[in-house]
Protein backbone atom coordinates (compact mmCIF):
# COMPACT_ATOMS: atom_id res chain seq x y z
CA UNK A 1 0.00 0.00 0.00
CA UNK A 2 1.41 3.24 -0.70
CA UNK A 3 1.84 6.34 1.41
CA UNK A 4 -1.64 8.64 -0.16
CA UNK A 5 -3.67 5.42 -0.15
CA UNK A 6 -2.38 4.45 3.02
CA UNK A 7 -3.68 8.50 4.03
CA UNK A 8 -6.59 7.78 2.07
CA UNK A 9 -7.31 5.13 4.15
CA UNK A 10 -7.95 7.12 7.50
CA UNK A 11 -10.71 9.82 7.91
CA UNK A 12 -10.01 12.41 9.87
CA UNK A 13 -13.18 14.79 11.30
CA UNK A 14 -13.23 17.93 13.82
CA UNK A 15 -14.10 16.85 17.63
CA UNK A 16 -15.15 18.99 20.37
CA UNK A 17 -12.60 18.09 23.46
CA UNK A 18 -13.84 19.15 26.99
CA UNK A 19 -11.22 18.61 29.98
CA UNK A 20 -13.19 18.52 33.14
CA UNK A 21 -11.13 19.79 36.43
CA UNK A 22 -10.60 16.29 38.42
CA UNK A 23 -12.22 14.00 35.48
CA UNK A 24 -11.54 12.41 32.47
CA UNK A 25 -10.76 14.43 28.77
CA UNK A 26 -14.13 14.15 26.73
CA UNK A 27 -14.17 13.63 23.23
CA UNK A 28 -16.88 14.74 20.96
CA UNK A 29 -16.98 14.28 16.87
CA UNK A 30 -19.13 16.59 15.43
CA UNK A 31 -21.21 16.99 12.38
CA UNK A 32 -19.15 17.78 8.91
CA UNK A 33 -19.74 21.21 9.32
CA UNK A 34 -18.28 21.24 12.63
CA UNK A 35 -20.62 23.20 14.72
CA UNK A 36 -21.53 22.62 18.10
CA UNK A 37 -23.89 25.38 20.32
CA UNK A 38 -24.41 26.18 23.88
CA UNK A 39 -27.13 27.33 25.87
CA UNK A 40 -27.02 28.87 29.40
CA UNK A 41 -29.31 31.44 31.80
CA UNK A 42 -27.91 34.92 31.90
CA UNK A 43 -27.86 35.53 35.37
CA UNK A 44 -28.04 39.15 35.43
CA UNK A 45 -31.01 39.58 33.14
CA UNK A 46 -32.54 35.99 34.02
CA UNK A 47 -32.69 34.73 29.97
CA UNK A 48 -31.50 32.25 27.74
CA UNK A 49 -28.66 32.81 25.68
CA UNK A 50 -27.52 30.18 23.24
CA UNK A 51 -23.94 30.75 21.20
CA UNK A 52 -23.14 28.62 18.40
CA UNK A 53 -19.36 27.95 17.19
CA UNK A 54 -17.49 26.16 14.50
CA UNK A 55 -14.66 24.51 15.57
CA UNK A 56 -11.66 24.46 13.43
CA UNK A 57 -7.98 22.68 13.52
CA UNK A 58 -6.50 25.46 15.87
CA UNK A 59 -9.60 27.64 17.43
CA UNK A 60 -13.20 27.73 18.66
CA UNK A 61 -15.24 30.52 17.05
CA UNK A 62 -18.34 32.14 18.11
CA UNK A 63 -20.41 32.87 15.01
CA UNK A 64 -24.10 33.56 16.53
CA UNK A 65 -25.40 34.90 18.93
CA UNK A 66 -29.16 34.33 20.37
CA UNK A 67 -31.49 35.36 23.39
CA UNK A 68 -34.91 36.18 23.63
CA UNK A 69 -34.00 38.87 25.85
CA UNK A 70 -33.18 42.77 24.69
CA UNK A 71 -31.42 43.25 27.78
CA UNK A 72 -29.15 40.08 27.34
CA UNK A 73 -28.62 41.22 23.79
CA UNK A 74 -28.12 44.95 25.01
CA UNK A 75 -25.51 43.57 27.56
CA UNK A 76 -23.32 41.72 24.58
CA UNK A 77 -23.66 44.89 22.67
CA UNK A 78 -25.28 43.00 19.84
CA UNK A 79 -27.67 44.77 17.49
CA UNK A 80 -30.56 42.82 16.43
CA UNK A 81 -33.78 41.38 17.08
CA UNK A 82 -34.73 38.61 19.91
CA UNK A 83 -34.57 35.48 19.02
CA UNK A 84 -32.84 35.80 16.14
CA UNK A 85 -29.56 34.45 14.97
CA UNK A 86 -27.05 37.67 15.42
CA UNK A 87 -23.49 37.16 13.73
CA UNK A 88 -20.67 37.47 15.51
CA UNK A 89 -17.23 36.86 14.68
CA UNK A 90 -14.42 35.93 18.08
CA UNK A 91 -11.79 33.58 17.98
CA UNK A 92 -10.85 31.10 20.76
CA UNK A 93 -7.76 28.69 21.42
CA UNK A 94 -10.07 27.62 24.53
CA UNK A 95 -13.41 28.50 26.36
CA UNK A 96 -13.06 28.06 30.15
CA UNK A 97 -16.95 27.08 31.77
CA UNK A 98 -17.98 26.33 35.16
CA UNK A 99 -21.51 24.29 35.72
CA UNK A 100 -23.83 26.66 36.51
CA UNK A 101 -25.15 26.41 39.95
CA UNK A 102 -28.95 26.83 38.87
CA UNK A 103 -30.24 26.59 35.14
CA UNK A 104 -27.59 24.31 33.67
CA UNK A 105 -26.04 25.05 30.28
CA UNK A 106 -26.91 22.46 27.42
CA UNK A 107 -24.11 21.65 24.86
CA UNK A 108 -25.92 20.67 21.31
CA UNK A 109 -24.11 19.00 18.59
CA UNK A 110 -26.06 18.27 16.09
CA UNK A 111 -29.66 16.68 17.55
CA UNK A 112 -27.78 15.43 20.34
CA UNK A 113 -27.69 17.85 24.06
CA UNK A 114 -26.28 16.90 26.82
CA UNK A 115 -26.44 19.23 30.04
CA UNK A 116 -23.26 20.36 31.69
CA UNK A 117 -24.10 18.46 34.77
CA UNK A 118 -22.87 15.36 32.86
CA UNK A 119 -19.98 16.62 32.86
CA UNK A 120 -19.40 17.46 37.14
CA UNK A 121 -21.31 19.32 39.88
CA UNK A 122 -22.26 23.05 40.35
CA UNK A 123 -18.89 25.14 40.02
CA UNK A 124 -16.85 22.31 37.91
CA UNK A 125 -14.48 24.28 35.56
CA UNK A 126 -15.05 22.45 31.98
CA UNK A 127 -12.40 23.64 29.28
CA UNK A 128 -14.03 23.75 25.46
CA UNK A 129 -10.69 23.39 23.13
CA UNK A 130 -10.90 22.01 19.36
CA UNK A 131 -9.38 19.05 18.32
CA UNK A 132 -9.21 16.55 15.20
CA UNK A 133 -9.93 12.88 15.33
CA UNK A 134 -8.70 10.23 12.28
CA UNK A 135 -10.08 6.62 12.13
CA UNK A 136 -9.67 4.02 9.92
CA UNK A 137 -13.40 3.90 8.28
CA UNK A 138 -15.69 1.09 9.53
CA UNK A 139 -15.93 -2.46 8.02
CA UNK A 140 -20.24 -1.68 7.71
CA UNK A 141 -19.23 1.35 5.61
CA UNK A 142 -17.64 -0.94 2.96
Amino acid sequence: MTLVSMALAFVCGPMLEINVDAGPTLRFPLEPDARFSVTYWHSMYDAPVTESFVVTETELRLMTVRSSSPKVLEYLELDGAVDTDLPIERRFGAIAFRVATREPQVLAIGAHKRSFREFGGPGTRVVFVPANSCAAPSAAGK
